[in-house]
């Protein structure tokens, strides 16, 4: 049986169903992390993850072991301008709630900055998180798989929280805008 519907009634179907499909981006909670959002001049999502344990050998002094907690980021520029920022004014690692030292990695600069060039442009690389022998207990639970591995990266405009997931070294996002 075919429904006859007017002109107005598919008009405003249409309106109704245009403004249910743009809204579906402002819903929050566990996503993807190869969205990113927009975090105040740049979009920014962690791809995926990795840890590389840095061991002394039995006769060199056991305070040197380290190990370093990578995580794969991909950025864009969305200003009109080139501009820099501090990296760890805007991104953050903790595991088990205790925060690890930002090292560097082939995202950022020399001097620990994350630069943004040309409107719309892309960046990706590592962000290298380093531990210290003081932090093996915590390395010891992410090789167990017991630890929770959190990356943040924002703003005061908004912020991403992703936690790793052990079985694919990814991330699941957790969005949270202020």
């Amino acid at each position: 049986m075919a429904m006859k519907i007017d002109r107005r009634a598919f008009l405003k179907t249409s309106a109704a169903m245009a403004v249910a499909v743009s809204m579906t981006g402002l819903l929050g909670g566990c996503s993807d992390g190869d969205i990113g959002t927009d975090l105040g001049g740049f979009t920014a999502s962690a791809v995926k993850w990795d840890v590389q344990e840095h061991t002394p050998k039995l006769s060199e002094d056991q305070t040197k072991w380290n190990a370093d907690v990578m995580v794969w980021v991909r950025t864009t520029n969305t200003k009109d301008s080139d501009w820099a920022i501090a990296g760890d004014a805007v991104m953050e690692l903790k595991v088990d709630g205790v925060a690890v030292e930002m090292q560097g990695g082939g995202l950022l600069k020399n001097d620990g900055t994350l630069e943004f060039s040309r409107r719309h442009k892309a960046n990706e690389g590592w962000v290298k998180f380093k531990m210290n022998y003081k932090q093996k207990e915590l390395y010891d639970a992410i090789a167990n798989k017991e630890a929770v591995v959190k990356f943040s990266i924002g703003t005061k405009k908004a912020t991403e929280t992703y936690t790793a997931v052990y079985e694919d070294f990814t991330f699941k996002k957790y969005t949270a805008l202020v």
